[in-house]
């Protein structure tokens, strides 16, 4: 019985050897290995022996990725053994397993031409997470400034609605003049000199002779004036037409 498992371990241990020679010191690798959908991920495959190789790498299209880039390493002699690469760029572009197989190579040695099948990839893209998607806009929150900008609003519309009333009634009130205003009024203040005898002398004729004599007497007679100049103001609007 001990032979029997020496023997099955010794060809085991052979066909992992046997399998590590076939890949003639190529690998590949996914960096990094788990993703979301629309992440950016890149497939590495690289070749380092130390006997001449030069290959030529074919990548299957697969319909959950999408080739965004390729980029190649050519041959190159790096501490006494020979180096090749290449990186493809690729997109995720649904969630679920993703499995890389039949990556193939040509592989050119000194003996000769062969195909090498790389190891399958698995690639896990993970979907994103629930969230909700109500169409239903959440109320924005009523922080204390936005209260006091509110207040602050009010106060001064408040005040500017009071100027402007305050504005109005003035402007209504010096045009609305009142009897006793002379606004322009062919009547002057009494007590200017100056006015009443600049309208004797041009509307004098048009005066009664009892009013106009009454208006001399005011004017020419200031020691005489009895001091009440209202019924003398009456007299004048009403011949006037004031």
């Amino acid at each position: 019985m001990g032979r029997v498992l020496l023997y099955f371990s010794v060809l085991l241990l052979a066909g992992v050897m046997a399998s590590g020679e076939d890949f003639g010191g190529m690998t590949a690798r996914l960096i990094p290995e788990e993703v979301k959908p629309g992440d950016l991920f890149v497939l590495s495959v690289e070749m380092r022996r130390a006997d001449f190789g030069e290959f030529t790498l074919e990548v299957p299209s697969h319909p959950g990725l999408h080739l965004v880039s390729r980029e190649k390493i050519p041959l190159s002699v790096v501490d006494g053994q020979y180096h090749q690469g290449e990186r493809l760029m690729l997109q995720a572009l649904a969630s679920g397993a993703v499995n890389l197989s039949r990556i193939k190579a040509e592989l050119t040695e000194s003996a000769g031409s062969r195909v090498v099948e790389l190891p399958e990839l698995g690639l896990k893209v993970t979907a994103f997470e629930t969230e909700d998607l109500s169409e239903v806009p959440e109320p924005l929150p009523v922080s204390k400034d936005d209260s006091q900008s509110r207040a602050a609003l009010i106060v001064n519309f408040t005040l500017l609605a009071g100027i402007a009333l305050l504005t109005y009634i003035i402007c209504r009130t010096g045009t609305d003049s009142g009897p006793g205003e002379s606004d322009g009024s062919l009547v002057p203040d009494l007590t200017k000199d100056l006015d009443l005898e600049m309208l004797l002398n041009e509307q004098g004729e048009s005066l009664s002779p009892e009013l106009r004599s009454d208006l001399e007497r005011f004017i020419y007679s200031k020691n005489t004036r009895s001091g009440d100049d209202t019924g003398l103001l009456i007299r004048l609007r009403e011949e006037l037409g004031q």
